[in-house]
């Protein structure tokens, strides 16, 4: 038996340790919970108890090294994290650390503007090969690398799956565009484009007489008030049905027909669940995520756009729900539970 902390501050390495949950209990380890931020009330709702752990304490950092054979911690942007790596390896004690994402590696083992100095883990964990190979090349880190999946995918994919099979056909094709605040986080324009405007775009070459009911998912960090308002003001005559959505991205998938987006991690999701699913990157100056254009149909020129989304809607693109997702997907989620708690039981010594 081993007895493990998980740590993390960021809700997406949170439900990324919660998914290796089940299975290391299964085997008998023994796990808890050390949080400073929203993944906290994510593990709250799940049952587990959350401890703080107070870096500067020497009695914390004492008890935590007399009783724990691996820290196992996620990835955020913030130092929380960094922190624990570094105060534990002074002690002795092993850490672990995983990305749950595709994106700005190196950048979460950095410090802030003023301390730009690597801080590493003992061990990192990647979610695929792909990821694997992005590090290894940019040769920055010197620890060991584990694949060991997305279990916390695994369980979406798993539950949209089985929803999908049993869904009923919808009365009208339903897209949903999935958005995310671009314009307000890149109010440069450096991306090349924005939300509203790719969804303008996407109306403009969809609109071609063919009835759609199109659902709008704005993020969480948006502003709903502007997507109201789109949709309040779209000629009811249209054969495109506007509607803004309320409903989880899970539920979103488990009946949509297509889904639409930019770079959101939800297009990952959508491919996972064999929905035919289409990125939206006009005028991009470069590949923005690389990933997503492994795995999906990516449009840049938006005149593209109409033709494609109708390709993804026949199946010529994707597999349906039924068939098997391309070996870069499935390697996401194949037993990715059991993988990563493979890798935890590797780097805490108790696995050849």
């Amino acid at each position: 038996m081993l007895h493990l902390i998980f740590a993390a501050h960021d809700p997406g390495a949170g439900k990324m340790l919660s998914g290796a949950t089940k299975e290391a209990r299964r085997r008998g380890h023994e796990i808890r919970f050390v949080c400073d931020g929203p993944a906290k009330n994510l593990w709250l709702e799940e049952g587990e108890t959350v401890e703080h752990l107070d870096i500067e304490s020497d009695r914390d950092i004492a008890q935590v090294t007399a009783s724990t054979d691996l820290v196992v911690t996620g990835t955020g942007f913030g130092p929380f994290e960094r922190q624990i790596w570094q105060a534990l390896r002074g002690h002795g004690q092993k850490t672990f650390a995983v990305i749950d994402s595709w994106s700005n590696f190196k950048r979460r083992f950095i410090g802030d503007k003023q301390d730009e100095r690597l801080i590493l883990p003992d061990a990192i964990g990647v979610v695929d090969d792909w990821s694997l190979r992005q590090i290894q090349n940019d040769q920055w880190s010197n620890v060991p690398l584990h694949v060991v999946g997305q279990p916390h995918l695994q369980q979406i994919t798993d539950a949209v799956l089985s929803r999908r099979r049993r869904r009923a056909a919808n009365r009208e094709t339903t897209l949903v565009f999935f958005s995310e605040p671009i314009r307000e986080d890149f109010p440069d324009g450096s991306r090349g484009f924005e939300q509203f405007g790719v969804f303008s775009d996407v109306l403009t070459n969809l609109n071609d007489g063919q009835p759609l009911r199109v659902l709008v998912k704005p993020h969480p960090r948006e502003l709903s008030s502007k997507w109201e308002k789109l949709v309040t003001e779209w000629p009811v005559n249209s054969p495109l049905k506007l509607e803004l959505s309320e409903q989880n991205a899970d539920d979103l998938l488990g009946f949509a027909d297509g889904v639409i987006g930019m770079t959101t991690m939800v297009l990952v999701e959508a491919a996972l669940s064999r929905v035919p699913t289409v990125s939206c990157q006009p005028d991009r100056g470069e590949k923005i995520l690389p990933f997503i254009d492994e795995i999906l149909p990516v449009v840049t020129n938006m005149s593209d756009f109409n033709d494609v989304i109708r390709s993804a809607l026949s199946g010529e693109l994707a597999p349906d729900e039924h068939g098997e997702p391309n070996v870069a997907l499935s390697q996401i989620i194949e037993n990715a539970a059991g993988r990563f708690v493979d890798a935890i039981e590797l780097v805490a010594g108790k696995r050849n």
